[in-house]
């Protein structure tokens, strides 16, 4: 199993050296990064390529067009060539990994538990005056009819640092991250595909307290920010959703 870390951004020039320079600190060995710069405008893939050049372990990619978080990290997937029992590490180009022992710790929670499809878990918000949505274990009731898509009841508990397993995510239905029409959701993308990937892991994922992610809850281009209605509007398609069953591996 290899921890294939996942980060994508949008305009992030003024965050994006703390992530990448978060990642080259990982301890863990068996490891591989790629950053895509989904279509930014600013400094970003210059910054980033400054840090990563000469890395083994991290590749900087720069996409000329912004096609959203979902597609830019279906791309940025494909290029890191998982194999089933990979590991997909979440990050996004404006956080950063809270401790050098992040993605370390992970894995070591995978190791104990073969059977592990997914996890997530608590973040810091920065700066730490802040506030964010609450990272916890989602209540007893809802694990047990796995009612993950009741969001409004529950709220989305699913918080960094989010990880799957490569075969869970490819097993997700592609219905379930794109609107009726076929087009992918450029908003509320993490909570379509958490949702279907906690339907389908059953009891085979766990909630980490320690804190893993320092999330930047203060970006003033985040889609919440930016546009809150397409957030919501998408959340509520995301609800309307059928149950999906558990998928066995």
């Amino acid at each position: 199993m290899t921890a294939l870390i996942v980060s994508t951004s949008y305009n992030a020039g003024e965050y994006i050296e703390r992530c990448v320079q978060s990642i080259l600190d990982q301890t863990e060995e068996d490891m591989r990064a790629v950053c895509l710069m989904d279509g930014s405008e600013d400094n970003s893939f210059e910054k980033a390529c400054a840090l990563t050049d000469g890395q083994e372990r991290i590749t900087t990619v720069y996409s000329a067009n912004n096609e959203g978080t979902h597609s830019a990290q279906k791309r940025a997937i494909s290029l890191l060539n998982p194999e089933p029992d990979d590991l997909l590490v979440y990050l996004d180009g404006d956080d950063a990994f809270y401790c050098a022992d992040a993605v370390e710790y992970v894995m070591n929670v995978y190791a104990k538990r073969p059977d592990l499809l997914l996890t997530y878990g608590s973040y810091v918000p920065v700066p730490f005056e802040t506030t964010s949505a609450p990272a916890a274990l989602y209540p007893e009731k809802c694990r047990r009819n796995r009612d993950y898509r009741k969001a409004t009841r529950y709220g989305h508990c699913f918080n960094h640092l989010r990880t799957m397993k490569f075969k869970l995510y490819d097993a997700i239905p592609k219905e379930y991250t794109c609107w009726p029409d076929g087009s992918p959701l450029m908003e509320a993308a993490d909570a379509a595909e958490m949702t279907a990937a906690l339907e389908m892991a059953g009891d085979n994922y766990r909630f980490i307290e320690k804190i893993l992610v320092a999330y930047n809850s203060a970006n003033p281009i985040s889609d919440w920010r930016r546009n809150p209605r397409g957030i919501n509007k998408a959340h509520a398609y995301v609800e309307s959703l059928p149950k999906l069953d558990v998928k066995e591996f």
